[in-house]
């Protein structure tokens, strides 16, 4: 998600429908409750590596690119 909403940026395309939607999409995955809440679940290719705290950093640099 952060190296979409990134190249939507750089080619201009940061107010465009298409970031909204994934950054809706992200803020919707967020955890609500629970001892983890705040965090983005690490349910991605990358997540057995970094662990939940890669995915909650990887989704706070993407909500950046707003």
């Amino acid at each position: 998600t952060f190296f979409q909403a990134s190249a939507l940026r750089e080619a201009g395309l940061g107010d465009s429908p298409e970031m909204k939607d994934l950054m809706a999409r992200l803020q919707q995955t967020q955890q609500r409750d629970g001892a983890e809440a705040g965090s983005w679940p690490s349910d991605d290719r990358w997540a057995l590596a970094g662990g939940p705290v890669y995915s909650t950093a990887m989704a706070v640099l993407a909500l950046r690119e707003l």
